[in-house]
């Protein structure tokens, strides 16, 4: 009798499950597509992704720290590697101040409110001191010598979406005025005289093979000089852009 009722049973199952894979077969007949349909359907394909500049500085990180970070210096064959400055409220403010806002008689690398924080003017003007251990700007120094002048002529600025390239292209000893007080970026004859006496200078190095004109954007970076009357400038001119 309990034989009977286990045939009963699995004849019962079989049938439910022929059931069910019929009931499966028609419904994925009913929803795949033809091959003929699948070849007439539109591809769909992922939108371009554009690459775009990635800077190799994480200004993310660095603004979380201090957020008056505008740029990244960078010169080849120097241990100038470091963050730019800028307060709007005070100009001399990273002159004793790290990169943390802490007191520190190195200061910072910086640039004053009167340049633009992007360095679109025609000269921006980039200050460092000349500190006895060789950090900061103290490798300015190095293109009094004409073969280290010439063998390392590459300025980069990192910027968050862009790497601003330039060549330098003069160095020389300059009084301790104002730079800017000597090239008014907003007038295009002042520029062109600063640039007429940056290159008429009698104690200037300089690549004669480099074309700089008032169109031109270049940088002017100033150090300490051993005598406090003056200071030693790099000038740079922008030859590439990297975006």
């Amino acid at each position: 009798m309990r034989k009977r009722i286990s045939i009963a049973v699995l004849c019962v199952c079989a049938v439910i499950f022929a059931v069910c894979v019929i009931l499966i077969a028609g419904s994925y007949m009913r929803k795949a597509p033809s091959a003929e349909e699948f070849k007439a359907a539109p591809e769909v394909t992922a939108p371009p992704v554009e690459a775009g500049y990635v800077s190799p500085v994480d200004f993310e990180a660095l603004r979380a720290v201090n957020p008056e970070v505008v740029g990244w210096i960078c010169i080849d064959g120097t241990e100038i590697d470091y963050p730019i400055l800028c307060c709007p409220e005070d100009n001399s403010k990273y002159l004793n101040t790290d990169f943390r806002g802490r007191e520190d008689k190195a200061g910072s690398i910086y640039i004053e409110s009167f340049n633009s924080p992007d360095f679109s003017d025609f000269n921006t003007v980039i200050y460092g001191h000349n500190m006895r251990a060789g950090t900061m700007f103290a490798d300015l120094h190095r293109y009094e010598d004409g073969e280290f002048f010439f063998g390392h002529q590459t300025v980069r600025i990192y910027l968050p979406d862009r790497e601003l390239i330039y060549k330098v292209f003069a160095s020389r000893i300059v009084s301790n005025r104002h730079i800017l007080s000597l090239c008014d970026n907003s007038d295009p004859d002042s520029c062109r005289r600063y640039l007429n006496a940056v290159l008429s200078a009698g104690n200037l190095v300089q690549d004669r093979d480099v074309q700089v004109t008032a169109d031109d954007r270049i940088l002017s970076l100033a150090t300490c000089w051993v005598n406090p009357d003056y200071r030693y400038a790099v000038y740079a001119v922008l030859t590439d852009v990297v975006s």
